[in-house]
């Protein structure tokens, strides 16, 4: 007989003091009774994780809010729709806690996301189902701009690493493409680096391309990306990182 996988019995040996505790005390309202088994200095130190949360999640959401007006075309710098968000945020839940009734304002802004959020679905899903046709353009080749960057804890932070899952659509640690129908040249993610993301934090005056008038910014790497295979590509590094016209970092 094949026995349990140990993996199992810590989970086991948990839901039974769970379940042991639980005996002890009158459930009937669960947080009271939650309350009565967990020790007093346990009640701060789960408050304050709360509290912390709540603050990350604050900031990630402000932070997503103020993309989506950049999104609109808004050419306003990111650090100042943020605290336009955050004062827009700001504002309405002090209205709603303290000048309203708040059960009436949450429903109204649920409501609000509905009539929002339904016609703007229905558009994306559309899209979706148009785009799957063989003949149709991939939206840069039908001339929009295609920004690339990294997205903290959910993609890798390094540029090449995104330039090589974009040219193969393969994970890096090995598998299937996803969606090989969606790659792209080596040429066009280098662009979706460099002048696409300029492009999108509206700095493509600035930055992005090697221009007169622009910002000295460039990197010299260890190979040549658009000569060797794409899976050679995650193992470049920058030897010299210029900014600004000076030179910031060298190979040892």
């Amino acid at each position: 007989m094949a026995s349990r996988p140990r993996s199992s019995r810590p989970r086991r040996a948990l839901l039974t003091a769970l379940v042991t505790a639980a005996t002890r005390t009158d459930m009937t309202d669960a947080v009271a009774g939650a309350e009565e088994l967990l020790p007093g200095w346990f009640q701060p130190v789960f408050l304050a994780l709360v509290l912390l949360g709540s603050v990350t999640n604050s900031i990630i959401t402000l932070y997503s809010s103020s993309l989506n007006l950049q999104v609109l075309g808004i050419p306003w710098s990111r650090s100042r729709t943020i605290l336009i968000s955050a004062a827009v945020t700001a504002s309405g839940s002090l209205r709603a806690l303290f000048f309203a009734d708040f059960t009436e304002s949450l429903l109204s802004f649920l409501s609000l996301l509905i009539i929002v959020f339904a016609p703007w679905g229905g558009v994306f899903l559309a899209d979706m189902l148009l785009r799957r046709g063989p003949t149709t353009p991939r939206p840069y080749e039908a001339g929009a701009v295609l920004a690339f960057s990294s997205d903290w804890n959910v993609a890798e932070m390094d540029p090449m690493a995104g330039i090589c899952t974009a040219v193969t659509r393969r994970p890096l640690g090995g598998g299937e493409p996803w969606m090989p129908g969606e790659t792209v040249d080596v040429e066009t993610a280098v662009h979706g680096y460099t002048m696409g993301s300029a492009y999108a934090n509206f700095l493509e005056d600035e930055r992005g391309s090697l221009t007169v008038g622009k910002l000295a910014d460039f990197v010299v790497l260890s190979r040549d990306i658009l000569a060797v295979a794409p899976d050679d590509i995650p193992g470049t590094v920058a030897e010299t990182v210029v900014v600004g016209g000076e030179v910031v970092v060298t190979a040892s």
